[in-house]
């Protein structure tokens, strides 16, 4: 008897695999490798979009390696992203109190500021996967 998946894994594998045909295809695309360290981001942006990939696929054919691997994946990324946060964080107050309180228009908020909502599109999608792919209902799915 095959498994029967809800709606909502339905949505969620198949926004999975066109995050993870994003990263293959529309990294690849944006960054050249002129630099050395744009090969590194385009090496890991592929081996990332490759793993949601097959994750998104074992998620489509209800699998629990599909559902743990994107669970796995997503905490790995989330750490930095967290990381990273922080700084920005760290940087716009401190860089506010250094300059007397630049004000909202300042040079001084708007990089990190910035840098946060380029970002966003490659932080909701894992934070989106691991809160999902937790959730009780949905482990259950997978059993």
């Amino acid at each position: 008897m095959e498994k029967k998946r809800s709606v909502g894994v339905t949505r969620m594998g198949i926004i999975m695999l066109l995050y993870a045909l994003l990263l293959l295809l529309g990294v690849t695309i944006m960054i050249q490798p002129i630099r050395p360290w744009s090969a590194g981001i385009l090496a890991g942006a592929i081996l990332l979009g490759i793993i949601y990939l097959v994750s998104s696929i074992g998620i489509l054919a209800t699998r629990n390696w599909g559902r743990v691997l994107a669970v796995y994946l997503s905490a790995f990324l989330l750490l930095p992203i967290v990381i990273i946060t922080i700084w920005i964080l760290v940087s716009i107050i401190s860089g506010y109190v250094e300059r007397g309180g630049g004000g909202p228009g300042s040079e001084v908020i708007a990089f990190p500021m910035l840098a946060l909502t380029i970002s966003l599109p490659f932080i909701l999608p894992p934070l989106m996967f691991f809160y999902f792919f937790t959730r009780p209902k949905v482990k259950e799915q997978f059993k």
